[in-house]
Parts: C-alpha cells; sequence; structure tokens
C-alpha cells in the first residue's frame, strides 16, 4: 500500500468568502480519502473556522483582533501567540510533502512556512487588480517565485498568469471549482422555492408577484453594486412593479454603508433591498430568478455556480472575468462592454416569455453538475496535480 501524501493547505481567512468555502468544499471530500492525509493553516479567522477545524487539524497564525487591542499587554500576547503558530505551521510544512497555497495573496506567509523548500501548488481565485493590489507588499511577487503548480478555474485566470506574470503553459492546469451538491440536492425542489420566497417575501418585504434579481457578494465598486442599483432603477422607470432586486452581503467600508442608509428610501421606493450578510446556507439563492453580476472584475464567482445548482441562471458582462466560460449562450446570458442598457433590454425580454427563463435554469442547473459537481472527478484531478507539481 502506497504512503499517503500529506498536504498542507494555506488559507489567508475562514471567511464566508469564495475562495475560503471552495477550499473548504475541497478538503471535505479528500478526508474521504485514505491517501490524502492533510493540515491546514489559516493567515486568520472567520465564520469558517469551526468548520476548517473540524475537517482537519488547523492553526491560525493571527487571533481575531490581532494587535488591536488598547492593553499593550493584549498586543504582546498575540505577538506571542503568533509567533508560536508560526513554528508550528513550519513544522507542519516540514512533515508535509507538499503544500497547496489558495489564493495569490499569501506570498509573505507562504515564503515563511515554506523554509524547507517543499512543492507548492497556487489555486489563483484572482485576476489584474486584486493581484496588483497585493503587489504592494510583495504578496503577489513571492507567490509567483515560489509556486511549481498553478491551479486556474478558468482560461480567463490562465491567460492573465501568462500576459501579466509570464507563467509559462507547462506550470497551469485547469482545475475546476467544486460544489457539494450531493449534500444539499434534497432542498433543491420547486416546493422548496416556493416555501423560501414566501419567508424572503415576508421578512424583507419583498414583492412576492415580482421576478426577483438577486447579487450576492461584498457590497462594493469591484463588485458593481452601482451598476446593480442603475439597472435596477432604470427596469422601475421602463416597467414599475415588474422587477425586486436583492443584494445579500456587507458593505466593504463605513462610506458605502452610510450612502445605502442614506437612501434606503429612494432605493426600496424602486423594489431594491440591501438585506445584509446571511448565515451560510446552501439555499440562499433558492428564492430568485435571476442572479445578476454586476462585478467589474470577478476571475470565476463560486456564487454563480450556487446559483445554478438552485435552478437561478446568470446575467453578466463579458469583459468582466471567466464566468462566461460557464454561462455560455444556454445556462445563461452574456452582455457586451458593461452595458447597463443592455442589461436592462435584457430583463425586458426575459419579463415577456418566462418559459425561456425556466429553461435557462434547467440548463444551468444540468450544466454545473456536469462540471463542477463530480466528487471523483475532484479527487483524480487533485492526485494528478500533486504528480505534475513534484515533478515540476
Amino acid at each position: 500500500m502506497r504512503k499517503p501524501k500529506k498536504v498542507l493547505f494555506i488559507c489567508h481567512e475562514a471567511s464566508l468568502s469564495g475562495a475560503p468555502l471552495l477550499l473548504l468544499n475541497i478538503i471535505n471530500v479528500l478526508n474521504s480519502d485514505p491517501g490524502i492525509k492533510m493540515k491546514i493553516v489559516l493567515k486568520r479567522g472567520g465564520i469558517l473556522l469551526d468548520d476548517f477545524k473540524k475537517a482537519a487539524a488547523t492553526v491560525q497564525i493571527k487571533s481575531d483582533g490581532y494587535r488591536r487591542h488598547k492593553n499593550i499587554i493584549y498586543n504582546i500576547v498575540d505577538i506571542i501567540f503568533s509567533k508560536f503558530n508560526f513554528l508550528k505551521a513550519a513544522w507542519w510544512s516540514f512533515n508535509a510533502d507538499i503544500i497547496f497555497n489558495n489564493t495569490i495573496t499569501n506570498g509573505r506567509l507562504l515564503q515563511k512556512v515554506n523554509i524547507f523548500k517543499k512543492p507548492v501548488i497556487t489555486y489563483v481565485h484572482e485576476l489584474k487588480e486584486v493581484a496588483k493590489l497585493f503587489e504592494v507588499k510583495k504578496d503577489t511577487g513571492f507567490t509567483i517565485k515560489y509556486t511549481n503548480i498553478f491551479c486556474c478555474p478558468s482560461s480567463a485566470v490562465s491567460s492573465f498568469l501568462t500576459e501579466v506574470y509570464h507563467v509559462p503553459e507547462s506550470k497551469k492546469i485547469i482545475f475546476p471549482y467544486y460544489f457539494p451538491f450531493n449534500q444539499h440536492k434534497q432542498s433543491i425542489t420547486d416546493q422548496n422555492k416556493v416555501s423560501f420566497k414566501k419567508q424572503y417575501a415576508s421578512k424583507y418585504l419583498i414583492d412576492p408577484n415580482t421576478i426577483w434579481v438577486v447579487n450576492m457578494a461584498k457590497v462594493s465598486i469591484r463588485k458593481g453594486y452601482d451598476t446593480f442599483i442603475n439597472i435596477a432603477e432604470k427596469c422601475a422607470q421602463q416597467q414599475p412593479g415588474k422587477f425586486s432586486f436583492v443584494w445579500i452581503g456587507d458593505s466593504e467600508n463605513s462610506t458605502i454603508e452610510k450612502e445605502l442608509l442614506l437612501n434606503n428610501s429612494k432605493l426600496l421606493k424602486n423594489n431594491i433591498h440591501f438585506i445584509g450578510m446571511l448565515p451560510h446556507s446552501y439555499n440562499s439563492l433558492l428564492p430568485f430568478d435571476i442572479f445578476l453580476l454586476s462585478s467589474r472584475e470577478d476571475p470565476y464567482p463560486l456564487v454563480v455556480l450556487e446559483a445554478a445548482f438552485q435552478k437561478v441562471p446568470a446575467i453578466c458582462f463579458r469583459d468582466a472575468g471567466g464566468i462566461k466560460e460557464f454561462v455560455g449562450e444556454d445556462a445563461g446570458w452574456v452582455m457586451p462592454d458593461f452595458s447597463e442598457t443592455k442589461v436592462v433590454e435584457k430583463l425586458m425580454e426575459i419579463s415577456l416569455l418566462l418559459s425561456g427563463l425556466k429553461n435557462k435554469a434547467e440548463i444551468a442547473f444540468k450544466k454545473v453538475l456536469r462540471l463542477h459537481g463530480d466528487e471523483r472527478k475532484l479527487v483524480e484531478s487533485f492526485h494528478e496535480i500533486i504528480k505534475r507539481a513534484q515533478v515540476e
């Protein structure tokens, strides 16, 4: 019997965002594979911390509220515990066969932890603008320097790595995102969709007789919250009472939060609802009809796949990233040139023929199941990636 491969996973945080959720999904599948033994290093904690700890032995380098205490003694204690946790992570690195680094943003941590020069796989979930932000403290540069194999969720990410950082084709591999559909398929029914819609309508005062359009992300400029609002307002002008627009997620900063509060009455008048972050659930998008990805840059957002699993097809912009590769012409609608007008026109067209919407929903569901719901394919691909990284 072959000796199991020891894999050390590195993740920037345990937040309720795409990259940590995706990694957790992968780890949970690999837990059933006797050929893989895992440990996890988190730079910071978050809502999913306990889930990571349940999945495998986990060390968190920096505590919640790290060095933000008023009492200097507590800050010193934070530093001491951080050093201890780092040494633990380095020891785990020494015992690992391979390091799987989740996101391009962990460069400095990767450099420090991987002092024993183990082969590194990096799963890249970023495009140009985010990668550029992390160039300032050299995280992006260190990740590029120390990575043996780059996993890409889409051709857009693969092309970005070559065009901007000159990563050769031999060091890249497409590694599709995975969604744990089998664990949640019983809840994805037409009956539950109706039930959830009633609950949301009652709780958030959303008109149940309208077409529900949703986005779920951090409320930020990069995610296009302003574009989302503009499209919703134009729809309200053309067809009052036809659509309800709902954004799930908290604000990136206090400035945006204050703006939304200040304009709340106007937003509600146009059936626009910002309902904040919801508890983690794979049924959060079930009540909705259309997912509107208003992002200016998004490599291959897991949330669009999550929507498709709940039979919610997506509208996206062609030049925003890689999700157009999934949506295509059959599983949703790809809009050119970040045109708000074209999106409004498409929504009006959809509203006149709801049978077409239902057809797209079914196609999106079957497509995402085929491309992103196969546990066996995930495990096979993971072993193949490990082999390539050890050879590289």
